[in-house]
């Protein structure tokens, strides 16, 4: 007995016109939400940051702070390594304040030194002396020096107690040491806080260059995108993914900017030159 024919019924429904649509408006509505939130998180920095520069200015919250500068610009010319070192071990603001400690720690080790040392004095005096009752006469003959005395005198002295003073002389020298020490080390950390930013900054220059070609070829990409589209061969989704390929690539352009930028601003606070640089005159007390 031959098998029975059973037939299956399909489940399969054409797309209606309306699932259509709906398929490419959900990434492109991705797309909207994801420009959204960077704009509210760019929007929250830039107010903190408006917010922190009126603290440091001493200026109400919500004054109204614009920058002139803009992050657009040529990159700066580097400096030579040594000379740049050079530099920050000559005007560099901390090394200068410990050359100073250490020279005061060297006079005072010298003063304590001093005290520990027998000591000879020589004094002398004049003076002019009147006898007069009368106050005419009397300051007649202070004036005319009549009378008059001096004397010269040496006096020699030694110090009793030794151990205290040689107690201070040697914290003295070793205050002295202390001082010395941490000056060689503040000049060995600054030299290599100067070659570390100028690698960072070589290496921010180039990758800058390479932001800026991953913008061109973004710009490029999107344009081909675009004519696709145009011509019924691509969709809307795709084009907005690209566009948003190419904010991603012009953000981080700017990024690269801002650490060029702040990369140069500290290689000038490491050489004592950043308030200089920006028209800022501190007078001396």
């Amino acid at each position: 007995m031959p098998a029975p024919i059973t037939t299956a019924r399909s489940h399969y429904r054409s797309p209606s016109p309306c699932s259509r649509a709906v398929g490419p408006r959900v990434p492109v509505e991705e797309n909207l939400v994801f420009f959204a939130q960077e704009e509210l998180s760019s929007r929250e920095t830039l107010l903190k940051a408006r917010r922190k520069l009126a603290e440091l200015l001493l200026l109400d919250p919500q004054s109204p702070l614009e920058t002139e500068d803009r992050l657009e610009g040529p990159a700066p010319a580097l400096p030579e390594v040594e000379g740049a070192v050079a530099l920050a071990l000559e005007r560099n603001p901390a090394l200068r304040a410990q050359g100073l400690r250490w020279k005061l720690a060297e006079i005072q080790r010298k003063h304590e030194f001093n005290q520990r040392l027998p000591s000879l004095d020589l004094a002398t005096s004049y003076k002019s002396n009147g006898t007069a009752s009368a106050s005419g006469p009397l300051f007649s003959e202070i004036r005319e020096g009549k009378r008059p005395e001096s004397s010269v005198g040496l006096t020699f002295s030694i110090p009793l107690w030794l151990n205290p003073d040689r107690a201070k002389a040697l914290s003295a020298e070793m205050e002295e040491e202390r001082s010395r020490v941490e000056l060689a080390k503040q000049r060995q950390s600054v030299g290599f806080q100067v070659r570390n930013l100028l690698t960072t900054l070589e290496t921010t220059v180039e990758r800058l260059a390479l932001a800026k070609r991953r913008v061109e070829l973004g710009e490029k990409k999107l344009e081909a995108e675009g004519e696709k589209y145009k011509a019924g061969d691509s969709t809307l989704a795709d084009v907005v993914r690209f566009q948003r390929e190419l904010d991603q690539s012009l953000i981080g352009v700017q990024r690269e900017q801002f650490k060029l930028l702040d990369g140069w601003n500290q290689l000038l606070q490491a050489q004592g030159g950043f308030f200089q640089s920006n028209g800022i005159v501190i007078d001396a007390l």
